[in-house]
């Protein structure tokens, strides 16, 4: 994890040298399995909901990122940040690496790009995610706040 996180931090210290221009190729790269990868690893399966990918979260991001030219940059970026920033693409590595990654994302610089893409897609996912019923099944939000119901506002 030491050298994962070294490797983070190395990256991030040097500039990018990414070309941002948007060829068709590489937006169709961006429907890849690190995307999947990072989005499971935000929002994972548990006994009681599914994880981002089981409700098709990462192929919703990326149809409503055509709407942005900018989101899907950063999308571009940041997966591509995430296949470089271990010896083995994001979604090869082992669930635990996958956590100190998207932990280190989580605390690192938010003017750089891997906290700007952690909290972009972390907030997106979980509108999305959410919107699904699939994900608030367990949540018991439709029941009355009170035994009785909510009283009315006179009482």
């Amino acid at each position: 994890r030491r050298q994962l996180l070294q490797l983070a931090a190395a990256f991030v210290a040097s500039p990018f040298a990414v070309s941002l221009a948007l060829s068709e190729e590489s937006t169709d790269s961006l429907s890849n399995a690190s995307f999947s990868a990072f989005l499971d690893t935000l929002i994972p399966s548990d006994d009681q909901s599914p994880a981002a990918s089981s409700l098709e979260i990462p192929a919703k991001l990326l149809s409503f990122s055509k709407e942005s030219d900018l989101l899907q940059r950063l999308i571009l970026l940041g997966t591509q940040w995430l296949d470089q920033v271990a010896p083995s693409p994001f979604h090869e590595l082992s669930e635990a690496d996958r956590v100190t990654v998207v932990s280190w994302m989580a605390q690192s610089d938010f003017n750089e790009i891997p906290r700007r893409y952690y909290e972009l897609m972390r907030s997106f996912a979980m509108v999305y995610y959410y919107a699904e019923a699939e994900a608030r099944t367990e949540l018991d939000l439709y029941r009355a706040p009170q035994p009785q119901g909510a009283m009315p506002p006179w009482t």
